[in-house]
């Protein structure tokens, strides 16, 4: 998890850097940054009235709209507060568009990479210190938190596969482990794997002599060596091995 934490880390920084250039604070004086602080809205362009999506017409959001802060700050240029220009718009922009766009300004953006990055802190703290039902939890958070950077060049694939439930058989049950058989992959051969007797009997409310024979489901994922993993498990009642084995 140490890569996928680096990984998030770095990716939160730079949404974190462009929202705040996006509040244009380098045009303020240097001593005064409330770039993570600045929230916009759409107003009508000849009056500075605040328009609000649902309250005015459809046609408030087509020309002659800006997008300001709404808050005024002090500016280099000139004496007095002023809001941020944000966008000016000489053509039509939808309604819902633009909600979107005035929804996402630099205070949500701030605050919510900042919510992200506790969640990181939490993990890291927390590693070691949890048994492995809830480790597995909370590195599903993890996985989850980096899907929005799919597409990211350093983004690994291994990262998004711990969200798939599978049905798997116990075929049995020795010194402590049971044997876990995957479905048949059609050209494969048939996959199985050692998980401890235990961490599977605690999550599914039965013995460790009463496991061989039961049909399961568990989330299947990747560790970070590349190996296939089981966790999860939860008793799958009314089915037969034959049918997926």
């Amino acid at each position: 998890m140490h890569d996928l934490l680096t990984f998030l880390r770095a990716r939160f920084d730079e949404d974190d850097r462009a929202a705040r250039l996006a509040a244009d604070y380098r045009s303020r004086p240097s001593d005064y940054d409330a770039s993570a602080e600045e929230r916009w809205h759409w107003v009508a362009g000849r009056t500075g009235r605040p328009i609000h999506v649902g309250v005015g017409h459809p046609d408030d959001y087509h020309r002659g709209v800006e997008l300001r802060s709404v808050d005024k700050y002090p500016i280099r240029s000139e004496p007095g507060l002023s809001p941020h220009h944000v966008l000016a718009l000489s053509s039509a922009v939808a309604t819902w568009t633009a909600d979107h766009i005035a929804r996402h300004d630099p205070a949500r953006v701030t605050s919510e990479i900042e919510a992200k990055r506790r969640i990181l802190e939490l993990f890291d703290a927390s590693r070691g210190g949890r048994e492995q039902g809830r480790a597995g939890w909370a590195e599903d958070v993890l996985r989850l938190l980096a899907l929005p950077y799919a597409e990211h060049p350093d983004y690994r694939a291994e990262w998004g596969r711990m969200r798939e439930r599978v049905k798997v058989y116990v075929w049995s049950v020795a010194d402590g482990d049971a044997m876990v058989r995957l479905p048949v992959i059609p050209g494969e051969e048939v996959r199985e794997l050692r998980v401890p007797a235990a961490s599977i009997a605690a999550e599914v409310g039965r013995a460790e002599n009463e496991l061989e024979g039961c049909q399961l489901t568990a989330k299947i994922g990747t560790t970070d060596d590349g190996e296939t993993s089981l966790r999860d498990f939860r008793l799958l009642k009314g089915s037969r091995a034959r049918d997926y084995y």
